[in-house]
């Protein structure tokens, strides 16, 4: 159901898009600050599709950086208890403390 909700949307905003570029005669304007450019729809599209293959690169790269990190992070401390002679099984043991002997 929800792909079919998310098919339907993706259609109309295609035909909102086709729409505008045939109102507007394929051309874009974007003004900013006294700078103007204007380009073709087509070009436009090929541009945002470029932006967001780019971004979606650096976000992977980014992201395989962060978890080689936190992967080596770990494997940093592990080593380090193995080194000091400290491990999980013996700071998680019991050690029973003495009684106090009633006067």
């Amino acid at each position: 159901m929800m792909r079919l909700l998310f098919i339907l949307i993706i259609a109309g905003v295609a035909a909102l898009a086709a729409a505008w570029v045939a109102d507007h005669d394929a051309v874009l304007t974007l003004t900013v600050a006294d700078y103007e450019i204007r380009t073709t729809a087509a070009v436009a599209v090929v541009i945002l599709l470029v932006c967001f293959f780019v971004l979606r690169v650096a976000l992977r790269i980014l992201f395989a950086v962060l978890k080689g990190l936190a992967m080596a992070g770990g494997q940093l401390s592990r080593n380090h208890r193995n080194a000091t002679g400290v491990s999980r099984a013996s700071t998680d043991a019991k050690i029973p403390l003495p009684r106090e002997q009633p006067s």
